[in-house]
Protein backbone atom coordinates (compact mmCIF):
# COMPACT_ATOMS: atom_id res chain seq x y z
CA UNK A 1 0.00 0.00 0.00
CA UNK A 2 1.37 3.45 -0.92
CA UNK A 3 1.81 6.06 1.77
CA UNK A 4 -0.19 9.27 1.76
CA UNK A 5 0.24 11.54 -1.25
CA UNK A 6 2.81 14.30 -1.04
CA UNK A 7 2.07 17.89 -2.02
CA UNK A 8 3.14 17.44 -5.65
CA UNK A 9 0.94 14.35 -6.04
CA UNK A 10 -2.00 16.06 -4.35
CA UNK A 11 -1.60 19.02 -6.67
CA UNK A 12 -1.60 16.63 -9.62
CA UNK A 13 -4.92 15.12 -8.50
CA UNK A 14 -6.35 18.61 -8.00
CA UNK A 15 -5.21 19.81 -11.43
CA UNK A 16 -6.64 16.68 -13.06
CA UNK A 17 -9.97 17.24 -11.35
CA UNK A 18 -10.14 20.94 -12.26
CA UNK A 19 -9.17 20.28 -15.86
CA UNK A 20 -11.87 17.62 -16.25
CA UNK A 21 -14.47 19.72 -14.43
CA UNK A 22 -13.78 22.64 -16.80
CA UNK A 23 -14.28 20.30 -19.76
CA UNK A 24 -17.58 19.08 -18.28
CA UNK A 25 -18.80 22.67 -17.93
CA UNK A 26 -17.61 23.74 -21.38
CA UNK A 27 -19.29 20.81 -23.12
CA UNK A 28 -22.51 21.28 -21.13
CA UNK A 29 -22.57 17.55 -20.52
CA UNK A 30 -26.06 16.04 -20.59
CA UNK A 31 -27.46 13.44 -18.19
CA UNK A 32 -26.88 10.46 -20.49
CA UNK A 33 -23.22 11.33 -20.93
CA UNK A 34 -22.78 11.99 -17.21
CA UNK A 35 -24.27 8.56 -16.41
CA UNK A 36 -21.80 6.95 -18.81
CA UNK A 37 -18.93 8.90 -17.26
CA UNK A 38 -19.98 7.62 -13.83
CA UNK A 39 -19.98 4.03 -15.11
CA UNK A 40 -16.53 4.47 -16.68
CA UNK A 41 -15.11 6.04 -13.52
CA UNK A 42 -16.60 3.29 -11.36
CA UNK A 43 -14.88 0.70 -13.51
CA UNK A 44 -11.50 2.37 -13.11
CA UNK A 45 -12.07 2.87 -9.39
CA UNK A 46 -12.93 -0.81 -8.94
CA UNK A 47 -9.81 -1.79 -10.87
CA UNK A 48 -7.46 0.03 -8.51
CA UNK A 49 -9.08 -0.27 -5.08
CA UNK A 50 -8.74 -4.05 -5.49
CA UNK A 51 -4.98 -3.95 -6.08
CA UNK A 52 -3.00 -5.82 -3.44
CA UNK A 53 -0.33 -3.13 -3.52
CA UNK A 54 -1.87 0.18 -4.61
CA UNK A 55 0.89 2.10 -6.38
CA UNK A 56 1.24 5.86 -6.12
CA UNK A 57 0.10 6.53 -9.71
CA UNK A 58 -2.88 4.23 -9.35
CA UNK A 59 -3.76 5.78 -5.98
CA UNK A 60 -3.86 9.23 -7.56
CA UNK A 61 -6.07 7.98 -10.39
CA UNK A 62 -8.41 6.17 -7.97
CA UNK A 63 -8.85 9.33 -5.90
CA UNK A 64 -9.44 11.43 -9.00
CA UNK A 65 -12.04 9.01 -10.38
CA UNK A 66 -13.88 8.95 -7.05
CA UNK A 67 -14.08 12.75 -6.98
CA UNK A 68 -15.37 12.80 -10.56
CA UNK A 69 -18.06 10.25 -9.68
CA UNK A 70 -19.15 12.52 -6.85
CA UNK A 71 -19.11 15.60 -9.10
CA UNK A 72 -21.52 13.90 -11.50
CA UNK A 73 -23.69 12.60 -8.66
CA UNK A 74 -24.08 16.10 -7.26
CA UNK A 75 -25.06 17.50 -10.66
CA UNK A 76 -27.64 14.74 -11.19
CA UNK A 77 -28.86 14.68 -7.56
CA UNK A 78 -28.00 10.99 -7.30
CA UNK A 79 -27.37 9.14 -4.04
CA UNK A 80 -23.86 9.78 -2.79
CA UNK A 81 -21.08 7.21 -3.13
CA UNK A 82 -18.95 6.78 0.00
CA UNK A 83 -15.17 6.84 -0.12
CA UNK A 84 -13.90 3.24 -0.57
CA UNK A 85 -12.37 1.87 2.64
CA UNK A 86 -8.91 1.51 1.12
CA UNK A 87 -8.89 5.22 0.17
CA UNK A 88 -10.14 6.57 3.51
CA UNK A 89 -6.75 7.31 5.11
CA UNK A 90 -5.53 8.97 1.94
CA UNK A 91 -8.52 11.30 1.65
CA UNK A 92 -8.37 12.08 5.36
CA UNK A 93 -4.74 13.17 5.12
CA UNK A 94 -5.16 15.65 2.24
CA UNK A 95 -3.56 19.01 3.07
CA UNK A 96 -3.08 20.68 -0.34
CA UNK A 97 -5.50 23.66 -0.05
CA UNK A 98 -7.18 23.33 -3.45
CA UNK A 99 -7.68 19.59 -3.21
CA UNK A 100 -8.73 19.88 0.42
CA UNK A 101 -11.57 22.20 -0.60
CA UNK A 102 -12.73 19.73 -3.29
CA UNK A 103 -12.58 16.82 -0.84
CA UNK A 104 -14.52 18.79 1.79
CA UNK A 105 -17.21 19.51 -0.82
CA UNK A 106 -17.52 16.09 -2.39
CA UNK A 107 -16.05 13.25 -0.31
CA UNK A 108 -18.50 11.19 1.72
CA UNK A 109 -16.86 9.52 4.70
CA UNK A 110 -18.84 6.57 6.08
CA UNK A 111 -19.51 6.70 9.82
CA UNK A 112 -18.90 2.96 10.18
CA UNK A 113 -16.93 1.74 7.17
CA UNK A 114 -18.13 -1.64 5.94
CA UNK A 115 -15.50 -4.36 5.60
CA UNK A 116 -13.79 -4.28 2.24
CA UNK A 117 -14.76 -7.28 0.11
CA UNK A 118 -12.24 -7.93 -2.69
CA UNK A 119 -13.72 -8.16 -6.15
CA UNK A 120 -13.30 -11.39 -8.09
CA UNK A 121 -10.51 -11.60 -10.66
CA UNK A 122 -13.20 -11.89 -13.32
CA UNK A 123 -14.76 -8.58 -12.19
CA UNK A 124 -11.36 -6.88 -12.14
CA UNK A 125 -10.56 -8.12 -15.64
CA UNK A 126 -13.95 -6.93 -16.87
CA UNK A 127 -13.30 -3.49 -15.38
CA UNK A 128 -9.94 -3.32 -17.14
CA UNK A 129 -11.42 -4.36 -20.49
CA UNK A 130 -14.28 -1.88 -20.15
CA UNK A 131 -11.86 0.92 -19.24
CA UNK A 132 -9.64 0.11 -22.23
CA UNK A 133 -12.67 0.13 -24.53
CA UNK A 134 -13.79 3.46 -23.01
CA UNK A 135 -10.42 5.01 -23.91
CA UNK A 136 -10.63 3.64 -27.43
CA UNK A 137 -14.16 5.06 -27.75
CA UNK A 138 -12.97 8.49 -26.61
CA UNK A 139 -14.97 8.50 -23.36
CA UNK A 140 -11.88 8.52 -21.13
CA UNK A 141 -9.47 11.28 -22.13
CA UNK A 142 -7.51 12.02 -18.95
CA UNK A 143 -3.84 11.24 -19.74
CA UNK A 144 -2.98 10.28 -16.15
CA UNK A 145 -5.84 7.76 -16.08
CA UNK A 146 -4.89 6.34 -19.48
CA UNK A 147 -1.24 5.97 -18.41
CA UNK A 148 -2.32 4.14 -15.25
CA UNK A 149 -4.36 1.72 -17.36
CA UNK A 150 -1.38 1.26 -19.68
CA UNK A 151 0.79 0.35 -16.71
CA UNK A 152 -1.70 -2.27 -15.55
CA UNK A 153 -1.63 -3.87 -19.01
CA UNK A 154 2.18 -3.68 -19.07
CA UNK A 155 2.27 -5.56 -15.76
CA UNK A 156 -0.09 -8.23 -17.08
CA UNK A 157 1.99 -8.64 -20.22
CA UNK A 158 5.11 -9.24 -18.15
CA UNK A 159 3.63 -11.49 -15.47
CA UNK A 160 3.38 -15.06 -16.82
CA UNK A 161 1.37 -16.08 -13.75
CA UNK A 162 -1.24 -13.34 -14.18
CA UNK A 163 -4.74 -14.77 -14.44
CA UNK A 164 -5.97 -12.10 -16.81
CA UNK A 165 -8.06 -13.61 -19.61
CA UNK A 166 -7.62 -10.33 -21.50
CA UNK A 167 -8.99 -10.87 -25.02
CA UNK A 168 -6.16 -8.98 -26.71
CA UNK A 169 -2.39 -8.53 -26.63
CA UNK A 170 -1.80 -6.71 -23.32
CA UNK A 171 1.58 -5.31 -24.42
CA UNK A 172 0.21 -3.88 -27.65
CA UNK A 173 -2.82 -2.52 -25.78
CA UNK A 174 -0.46 -0.75 -23.35
CA UNK A 175 1.40 0.83 -26.29
CA UNK A 176 -1.86 2.00 -27.84
CA UNK A 177 -2.89 3.63 -24.56
CA UNK A 178 0.45 5.39 -24.15
CA UNK A 179 0.18 6.82 -27.65
CA UNK A 180 -3.36 7.97 -26.88
CA UNK A 181 -2.27 9.61 -23.62
CA UNK A 182 0.54 11.40 -25.44
CA UNK A 183 -1.91 12.62 -28.08
CA UNK A 184 -4.20 14.14 -25.45
CA UNK A 185 -1.22 15.72 -23.68
CA UNK A 186 0.02 17.28 -26.91
CA UNK A 187 -3.44 18.66 -27.68
CA UNK A 188 -3.61 20.44 -24.34
CA UNK A 189 -2.88 24.16 -24.80
CA UNK A 190 -1.14 24.43 -21.44
CA UNK A 191 1.11 21.52 -22.31
CA UNK A 192 2.04 23.10 -25.64
CA UNK A 193 2.91 26.39 -23.96
CA UNK A 194 5.18 24.54 -21.53
CA UNK A 195 7.07 22.63 -24.24
CA UNK A 196 10.53 24.01 -23.24
CA UNK A 197 9.81 23.05 -19.65
CA UNK A 198 8.70 19.59 -20.75
CA UNK A 199 11.98 19.06 -22.58
CA UNK A 200 14.02 20.11 -19.56
CA UNK A 201 12.06 17.81 -17.28
CA UNK A 202 12.40 14.93 -19.75
CA UNK A 203 16.17 15.46 -19.90
CA UNK A 204 16.38 15.40 -16.12
CA UNK A 205 14.17 12.30 -16.00
CA UNK A 206 16.34 10.55 -18.61
CA UNK A 207 19.48 11.33 -16.62
CA UNK A 208 17.96 9.90 -13.44
CA UNK A 209 16.73 6.80 -15.28
CA UNK A 210 20.17 6.18 -16.79
CA UNK A 211 21.76 6.36 -13.34
CA UNK A 212 19.21 3.93 -11.88
CA UNK A 213 19.55 1.59 -14.87
CA UNK A 214 23.32 1.48 -14.45
CA UNK A 215 22.90 0.78 -10.73
CA UNK A 216 20.73 -2.24 -11.55
CA UNK A 217 23.25 -3.48 -14.10
CA UNK A 218 26.03 -3.07 -11.49
CA UNK A 219 24.07 -5.06 -8.93
CA UNK A 220 23.53 -2.09 -6.61
CA UNK A 221 19.72 -2.31 -6.92
CA UNK A 222 18.32 -5.79 -6.38
CA UNK A 223 14.72 -5.19 -5.30
CA UNK A 224 12.48 -6.72 -8.02
CA UNK A 225 9.67 -4.24 -7.42
CA UNK A 226 12.04 -1.28 -7.88
CA UNK A 227 13.47 -2.84 -11.02
CA UNK A 228 10.01 -3.48 -12.50
CA UNK A 229 9.05 0.11 -11.77
CA UNK A 230 12.16 1.25 -13.63
CA UNK A 231 11.26 -1.05 -16.53
CA UNK A 232 7.87 0.66 -16.77
CA UNK A 233 9.52 4.08 -16.93
CA UNK A 234 11.70 2.91 -19.78
CA UNK A 235 8.66 1.36 -21.50
CA UNK A 236 7.05 4.82 -21.41
CA UNK A 237 10.17 6.28 -23.06
CA UNK A 238 10.21 3.52 -25.68
CA UNK A 239 6.69 4.52 -26.69
CA UNK A 240 7.32 8.27 -26.73
CA UNK A 241 9.28 9.15 -29.91
CA UNK A 242 10.30 12.54 -28.52
CA UNK A 243 11.70 11.08 -25.31
CA UNK A 244 13.22 8.03 -27.03
CA UNK A 245 15.25 10.21 -29.41
CA UNK A 246 17.10 11.73 -26.46
CA UNK A 247 17.70 8.47 -24.60
CA UNK A 248 21.23 7.05 -25.13
CA UNK A 249 20.21 3.38 -24.87
CA UNK A 250 17.77 1.19 -26.76
CA UNK A 251 14.83 1.71 -24.37
CA UNK A 252 13.00 -1.40 -25.56
CA UNK A 253 16.01 -3.67 -25.04
CA UNK A 254 16.65 -2.03 -21.66
CA UNK A 255 13.09 -2.90 -20.62
CA UNK A 256 13.67 -6.55 -21.50
CA UNK A 257 16.99 -6.63 -19.63
CA UNK A 258 15.41 -5.15 -16.51
CA UNK A 259 12.47 -7.55 -16.57
CA UNK A 260 14.83 -10.53 -16.88
CA UNK A 261 16.88 -9.16 -13.98
CA UNK A 262 13.78 -8.67 -11.81
CA UNK A 263 12.65 -12.24 -12.58
CA UNK A 264 16.09 -13.56 -11.68
CA UNK A 265 16.01 -11.89 -8.25
CA UNK A 266 12.45 -13.12 -7.67
CA UNK A 267 13.49 -16.69 -8.51
CA UNK A 268 16.47 -16.43 -6.14
CA UNK A 269 14.22 -15.21 -3.33
CA UNK A 270 11.75 -18.06 -3.78
CA UNK A 271 14.41 -20.77 -4.14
Amino acid sequence: MSGSLNQIQQKRVYNGFQHTRSWIVQTQMDETTRRKQIDDSRGILQLYVNEKDLKSLHLQVAMLEYLLIREHEEALHFSRTSVPVVLLPHFQSINYPGLQAVVNRLAVFPTLPAPSVPASQEAINEALINSYDAVRAGRITRPETIRALARRLFEIENDPEADNNIPYDAGEAARILLRQAKLYEDQDIGTQADMPGRRRRQEAKNKALIERYNEVRAGLITDPKTIRDLAWRLFEIENDPEADRNFPYDAGESVRILLRQAKSYEDQASA
